[in-house]
This record gives structure tokens, C-alpha cells and sequence, in this order.
């Protein structure tokens, strides 16, 4: 009996041990998914954060650029306007928009692009430019060939941002870049004429507008790119958005 007894408790003793390993192992194997489960959400979130940050930082430099191109112009309209001594170093300044504007757009696109974007850029300039001094002048001919050529090479900028990125649509684009073009006259006249109230009006429209321009250039960025989910959206657009992995945007506008 008492040999028994003893088989019972060690068959007791044995099933408990077992149960406890059982438990025991439950137990790990719930804490290691716990924790791939905090491994993982935390993943997700620093992946957030990090394609929240990028978006950020690219809607702020493209206000920069953005803020920058409709100052220096209007320093370049009242230096041509009142002769200023400063006026090379201000056209000189406005210009730099340029490749401030190509390191930006270099992160996502070729170089080719890019380059073919920064020599309208440039053109859009140096014509504004030519357009304020025969209006000065009041040199007609000259005024009505400069403004054809402007709102042609607005034209050209649109339909070269609608092959970089299809989400630039001609539409909205042209629209932006057109209304850009009206309020620039509308100040340069003003200015010219000595309407300075009206001038600085017009001014603050354009600043208003750029920033719209600046947002849009973000946002079909943000959506060629898929910057919202982190999947790039440049392997359907035929080509367009050459490079389907991104780099975090680097503020790179000298001031």
C-alpha cells in the first residue's frame, strides 16, 4: 500500500511539473508576443513620425522658397523703379531662387528634370525683370513682346511640372502660375505709376497666393511619393517622379 502511495504522489508530482512547464511556456510565449507586438507598433509609429516630419519640412521650405521669390522680386521692381545702387546685388539675390529651388526638387526628381525646371525658373525672372524696364521706359512694343514671352514661359514651367509629377496638373497649375503673373503686373504698374498703397495691396495678395503656390508644389509631392503611407506612388505614373525612395528633405536655402 504504502508502495502505492508513493507511485501516486510521484505520478501527481509529475503532472504538476508538467503543467508548470506548460504554464511556464504559455507564459513566454505570450510575453514574446507582446513584446513583437510593442516592437512592432512602435515601428509603425516612428515611421509616422518620421513621414510626418518629412512633410513638414518640405511644405516649410517650399514657403521659404516661396516667401523668398515674391520678396526679392518686388526688391528687383523697386530697385528698377527708383534706380537703386543696390539693384545688381538684389537681381543677383533673386536668382539664387533658383538653384535654392533645384536642391529642394533634387531630392525627388533626375537632374535632367531639374535642370530643365531651374532654366525656365531663371527665364521667368530675368524676363519679369526686362518687362518692369520697358515699362519704365515707356516702351510699348517692348512691353506687349516681354508680356507674350512671360505668360509663354509660364506655360512651358507648367507643362514641365505636369511631366515631373502628374498630381502638378495643368490646370491648377496654370491657373496658379497665370494669377501669379496678373498680380506682378498689377504691382509693377502700381509701383511705376506711384500708386504705393495699391502697390503694397497687391503685394500682400501676392504673398497670400504664393503661399497657395508653395502648399501645392508640396502637396503633389506628398502624393507622387505617398509620404502620408510611406509606399511611393511613382511606380504608376509612367516613368514620371524618378525616384521611388525618398530622403528626408534638408533645408538648404541659403538667407
Amino acid at each position: 500500500m504504502r508502495n502505492k502511495t508513493r507511485k501516486l504522489a510521484n505520478g501527481n508530482g509529475d503532472r504538476q511539473r508538467d503543467g508548470d512547464k506548460h504554464r511556464d511556456g504559455d507564459k513566454r510565449r505570450d510575453g514574446d508576443k507582446h513584446r513583437d507586438g510593442d516592437k512592432h507598433r512602435d515601428g509603425k509609429r516612428q515611421r509616422h513620425g518620421e513621414r510626418t516630419r518629412t512633410r513638414l519640412m518640405l511644405m516649410n521650405q517650399f514657403r521659404l522658397l516661396w516667401e523668398q521669390h515674391v520678396y526679392w522680386t518686388r526688391m528687383v521692381i523697386l530697385g528698377i523703379a527708383f534706380d537703386t545702387p543696390d539693384l545688381e546685388a538684389t537681381t543677383e539675390r533673386l536668382l539664387r531662387n533658383v538653384p535654392d529651388f533645384e536642391a529642394t526638387l533634387s531630392q525627388f526628381y533626375s537632374a535632367e528634370e531639374v535642370e530643365t525646371f531651374g532654366r525656365l525658373l531663371r527665364d521667368h525672372l530675368v524676363i519679369a525683370a526686362e518687362l518692369v524696364t520697358a515699362a519704365k521706359a515707356g516702351d510699348n512694343a517692348a512691353v506687349a513682346e516681354t508680356t507674350e514671352r512671360w505668360y509663354a514661359n509660364a506655360d512651358e514651367i507648367v507643362a514641365q511640372m505636369n511631366r515631373m509629377n502628374p498630381f502638378w496638373t495643368i490646370e491648377e497649375q496654370r491657373s496658379m502660375w497665370q494669377r501669379h503673373l496678373d498680380l506682378t503686373i498689377e504691382e509693377a504698374v502700381a509701383t511705376l505709376s506711384g500708386d504705393y498703397a495699391r502697390s503694397i495691396a497687391t503685394f500682400d495678395a501676392i504673398e497670400e497666393q504664393a503661399l497657395m503656390m508653395a502648399d501645392s508644389f508640396t502637396r503633389g509631392i506628398i502624393r507622387q511619393f505617398d509620404l502620408d503611407t510611406g509606399t511611393s506612388a511613382a511606380k504608376g505614373t509612367k516613368g514620371r517622379g524618378k525616384r521611388t525612395t525618398r530622403r528626408r528633405t534638408r533645408t538648404r536655402t541659403r538667407t
